[in-house]
Order: structure tokens, then C-alpha cells, then sequence
């Protein structure tokens, strides 16, 4: 097996994917693109340079330059990316060098007649979800997994808890840049606003809802900028809120409880499924989903009920309560490790 794996260069969390897999299969190559038009926080293009690992760089929409395709393509029998090929070229290149090509996609942005999304195996990070009425036909199953936090770590979110234990407890919303307010972030603020107990809220992102400080009702309101790595977001504070509506993989939902942070989220297929043990930290939705026209085709849009929401992050502000459930996510976290997926993601490029 000869694999060869297609990388962002920036900070989004589709580089993040990339980023993760790559520190986990170790493939011969790695094609690494750089998109200079797009806001994504810093491009780092060199850190998935390894010994022993031939690294390829590119721009888009520039194009693939054929020395670049037949540096990474050639001798390869497996070739994986994350979401998009990003032109065309590269998939008919693919073919052209007797490359299985392999699609590690999101449902709502996935469409087969898409030529940069063509690929001989597409994997998903979860099934279709009950009442999901889309076929897609050859697909596979591999499933996401919690990072490995250093020990060191976890000792200083403790430290940081014990000395915050007199304070506010601090909820961590990391916004994110997908389409229509993906994680919830309108959610969030309009539960503030419901809450009973004081606390802070520290929402992490671009997105210019209000100035860098701010009262909503009890609450405190803080906004930073996107972190530059992404595990410096679980250094913010004690709870995970993302009562995302409308589904899929989560890296934050898998990331959060690596650190001990209970996850609040919403009653919407598949976290509704990961975090079912979890009923108090899923919130119901209202009303009637929106059916939203997105790349992948018709995808229903939720909206998190504010008051149950702000119930929710109420139950979090008793420090007993919040210590009770840091332990059941971290046991939780634990279950959902590497060594779970391991075997199912060699499997797959074998």
C-alpha cells in the first residue's frame, strides 16, 4: 500500500481533518494546498513536513502544474482527500496513473456529478440519519475519533478549574465559517439572555455579532479571534456550547471531551446518537426545520429552543455538577479514542 494524502495549508477545520489523519497513517506523500484567497487563519504549509515523507505544494485556483501530479501520483495506489479534489485535474489525474481515488466527504456538501468530487470510494464519519431520503450508493463508513490529550494538559485545565472555583464558569463557543450558522451561534446568544445564574461566555471566531465585550442578562459575553491552534480553544473555559443545527462531523464535539469539558449541543442526528447517554446536554429544537439548498442538495436546519438551552448551561454554573459531568465526558472520550477506529481507517487503504 502506497498512500499518498491531499492537505490544507491554513487553520479550517477541513486542514485540521487532513492534519489529523496524516499525523495518524504516516503516507508516503502529502500534497499540501494553499489557499491565499480565503480568511482561514495562519497557513502553515511546511508542518506536515516528516522524515522520510515527500511533501508537494500548490496553489488554487492556480491549478496542478504536471510535475506536481506526477511528483505525487506517480507509484501511489491510493490517493485520499478531505471534502474536495479542488479542480478536476486532480481526480482524471488520478485515473490517469491508476490511482484509487478516495473521497472522505460531508453529506450535505457531497454531489456525485460534481467532477472534483469524483472518487472510486467516498467515506462518510457516520450513516445517513433517520428520515435522510438521499441514496448514496458505495459508500463506507469510518468514524471520527477523540484526540489524545498529554497528560500535562489535562493537569492544567484542573489547576485553572481550582482557581476559577470561586468564579463564573466560563462556556467555550467556538462559531466556525459554515453555512447558514452551522454551529448556532444566534442560539447561543439568545439563550443568554434566558439564563438564571451568572456566568461568562467566550464565543471564539470572526463573526461580528456584537463589539470584543458585552452583557447579555446574567451573562458576560467575550469574543476573540479564531485560536491559531486548535486545541488552545479548550484552554478558554469549562463547558463546550454548539447547539449546531444541522449535523455531521464535529471536530470540536470529539475534541471537547478529550479535555474534560462536557458538550452541550442540540437533539439533531448524529451527535444526537454519539451523545446519547448525555439526554440533559441535548437540547430540544423549535419549530419546523428549514429545508436549506446547500452543494450536497436539500438539507433540514434546526433551531435550538433558547430557553431549554439556557436551562442547559444553567444546570453547568453548580461546579459539582459541571465536575460530575467533565468525568463522564472524558470516560466518554476515552471509549471513542484511535485505538477504536484504528484498524477500520488502516483497513480502508490497505
Amino acid at each position: 500500500m502506497s498512500l499518498g494524502i491531499v492537505a490544507r495549508a491554513d487553520q479550517s477545520g477541513l486542514a485540521q481533518l487532513s492534519e489529523q489523519v496524516i499525523d495518524r497513517l504516516n503516507p508516503e506523500r502529502v500534497l499540501v494546498v494553499s489557499l491565499g484567497h480565503l480568511n482561514r487563519g495562519t497557513h502553515d504549509p511546511h508542518r506536515f513536513d516528516a522524515p522520510g515523507r515527500r511533501v508537494f505544494h500548490t496553489t488554487h485556483p492556480a491549478g496542478f502544474d504536471s510535475a506536481t501530479l506526477s511528483g505525487f501520483l506517480g507509484g501511489l495506489t491510493h490517493a485520499l482527500t478531505f471534502e474536495t479534489w479542488y479542480s478536476r485535474v486532480l481526480p482524471e489525474s488520478c485515473v490517469s496513473w491508476g490511482v484509487k481515488r478516495h473521497l472522505y466527504a460531508m453529506p450535505e456538501l457531497y454531489n456525485a456529478a460534481r467532477p472534483e468530487l469524483a472518487a472510486d470510494k467516498v467515506w462518510l464519519p457516520c450513516e445517513l440519519g433517520p428520515g435522510d431520503g438521499r441514496r448514496l450508493r458505495g459508500v463506507g463508513i469510518l468514524p471520527w475519533w477523540t484526540p489524545n490529550v498529554d497528560e500535562s494538559t489535562r493537569i492544567v485545565r484542573t489547576l485553572e478549574a481550582a482557581i476559577e472555583a470561586e468564579g463564573r464558569v466560563t462556556f467555550v463557543h467556538p462559531t466556525g465559517q459554515a453555512m447558514a450558522d452551522r454551529n448556532g451561534t444566534s442560539s447561543v446568544i439568545a439563550a443568554a439572555a434566558h439564563m438564571r445564574q451568572e456566568a461568562r461566555l467566550v464565543i471564539v471566531g470572526n463573526q461580528q455579532h456584537f463589539g470584543e465585550r458585552c452583557t447579555v442578562g446574567n451573562i458576560e459575553v467575550i469574543r476573540v479571534p479564531r485560536a491559531e491552534h486548535w486545541w488552545q480553544v479548550y484552554m478558554l473555559g469549562d463547558v463546550l456550547v454548539l447547539p449546531r443545527r444541522y449535523g455531521w462531523l464535529s471536530l470540536p464535539m470529539f475534541e471537547a471531551p478529550a479535555f474534560g469539558m462536557p458538550v452541550i449541543t442540540t437533539q439533531v442526528w448524529p451527535q444526537s446518537e454519539w451523545f446519547s447517554p448525555f439526554d440533559s446536554c441535548l437540547v430540544r429544537t423549535v419549530g419546523t426545520p428549514a429545508a436549506v439548498n446547500m452543494k450536497g442538495g436539500s438539507t433540514l436546519v434546526h433551531t435550538a429552543d433558547p430557553r431549554d438551552l439556557g436551562a442547559a448551561m444553567d444546570m453547568m454554573t453548580d461546579r459539582r455538577v459541571l465536575r460530575d459531568w467533565s468525568v463522564m465526558f472524558s470516560a466518554w472520550a476515552k471509549k471513542y479514542d484511535w485505538s477504536s477506529v484504528e484498524k477500520r481507517w488502516k483497513e480502508a487503504f490497505a
